[in-house]
């Protein structure tokens, strides 16, 4: 490991401010509103025990402000003072959260917390990190949205939200604004009126235009800058992401997400750190499963022509929007490039197998063209039709059920 990273005790926040399990919620919420932190660790006898998160008690659909610490706090993510940064990223994104906790290995004492904040801020300081590229680390926007559309069409996007904000465009197609989950709370959750009764008639609930609901202007960094100035745009401003413009037009987004990713792909591996995104939590178990053992073959194959760092892999079902259909979004990070691929099929499982093929040709491409344009022999036990189901007749029948459209979706 490269001796330029910082440690965990370095990087954390130290003397936290924490909570009993036995501490009300309201007391809870208090704290986190006057201090303006999102997290609140939760000890029992001086141990940590636990963690509160605001994200969390935000996706609750019912919540008593009575309720004791213990009963909302989650198993935080812990490292010991010795982790590295991207032994810490790689935690983080492992766990999904936004902070971990810095415990003493030996009395399992609380010594601080480390957030994916405290990560940005110290990134310029790491060479191998702050003087990459910004633009093949970066994501294209999941959606852009125009400024004369409804806000209300943006609570189906609350997932996407929650991990960073969405461009807004003008008619031009000029961006002129972003759309992040505290816009939308502001917007639509707030109360209009205390201490009188209800009117006899029904208010129609706020619809205004994603105009008057944006941040503006966008906070951006141009194409050409590094990730060490992404990082410091986004401490200045205590954002989570960054618009990458070019020319008044978004090119992509740079989350915090992606500088843990960097950085976790920076670490030596036996093995490739695969990250899972989209599924909602009533997903079937099976079908991650399913796609675990898909991806892990296709990584096998991919691992004949390069070497796999990481691999993100966003899932978006779509029968909802009565396609019949799933798109799934697939970032591989190797040592030298980022291969992207974005594929739509009639199930999970198919557009995962396509996109993986499609990685695979880009990789061999690549490959071909630092070798002077000589091309490369396929494997012979590589078929070109590389879509690779469960083996299970069962599953792949409930799936195609399940996704594709039922006879009462039928256009009429």
């Amino acid at each position: 490991m490269p001796p330029e990273w910082p440690r965990a005790s370095e990087m954390m926040s130290g003397k936290p401010i924490t909570v009993e399990t036995s501490t009300p919620l309201s007391s809870v919420v208090g704290l986190m509103r006057a201090k303006g932190i999102h997290e609140v660790p939760v000890l029992a006898s001086g141990r940590l025990v636990g963690l509160v998160l605001y994200e969390v008690m935000a996706r609750r659909h019912s919540l008593s402000m009575t309720s004791k610490a213990e009963h909302v706090m989650v198993v935080p993510p812990t490292f010991p003072p010795r982790a590295t940064f991207p032994e810490v990223a790689e935690r983080l994104l492992e766990t999904g959260r936004r902070a971990g906790c810095v415990v003493d290995p030996k009395s399992g004492r609380l010594l601080g917390i480390v957030s994916r904040s405290d990560l940005t801020r110290l990134a310029v300081t790491i060479p191998s990190l702050a003087g990459q590229s910004i633009l093949p680390a970066a994501q294209p926007p999941p959606r852009v949205l125009k400024d004369t559309e409804s806000a209300r069409t943006l609570l189906s996007d609350l997932r996407t939200l929650e991990e960073f904000a969405l461009p807004v465009v003008d008619a031009k197609g000029k961006l002129v604004g972003a759309v992040a989950l505290k816009d939308l709370a502001e917007a639509f959750w707030r109360v209009s009126t205390i201490g009188k009764r209800d009117r006899g008639t029904r208010e129609q609930p706020p619809n205004p235009p994603v105009s008057s609901v944006m941040s503006s202007p966008a906070v951006t960094v141009p194409s050409d800058a590094t990730v060490g100035e992404a990082c410091r745009r986004m401490t200045r401003s205590a954002l989570s992401a960054v618009f990458v413009e070019e020319q008044g037009r978004a090119l992509g987004i740079f989350s915090q997400g992606d500088l843990l990713r960097l950085a976790v792909r920076s670490r030596p591996r036996e093995q490739v750190f695969v990250e899972i995104t989209g599924f909602s939590p009533g997903s079937d178990p099976r079908l991650l499963s399913e796609l675990d053992q898909a991806l892990a073959r296709g990584l096998k194959r991919l691992g004949r022509l390069t070497e796999p760092r990481t691999l993100s892999v966003h899932v978006v079902p779509q029968d909802q929007r009565r396609t019949g259909q799933a798109t799934v979004t697939l970032r591989m990070h190797t040592d030298r490039e980022t291969f992207a691929s974005e594929r739509t099929d009639w199930s999970v499982l198919a557009a995962a197998a396509r996109g993986l093929e499609e990685l695979g040709e880009q990789v061999r491409k690549e490959k071909e063209e630092r070798m002077g344009g000589k091309r490369l022999s396929r494997p012979k036990d590589l078929p070109e039709d590389t879509v690779e189901l469960s083996g299970q007749p069962e599953l792949e029948e409930r799936l195609s059920r399940s996704l594709l459209p039922s006879p009462d979706r039928k256009r009429r």
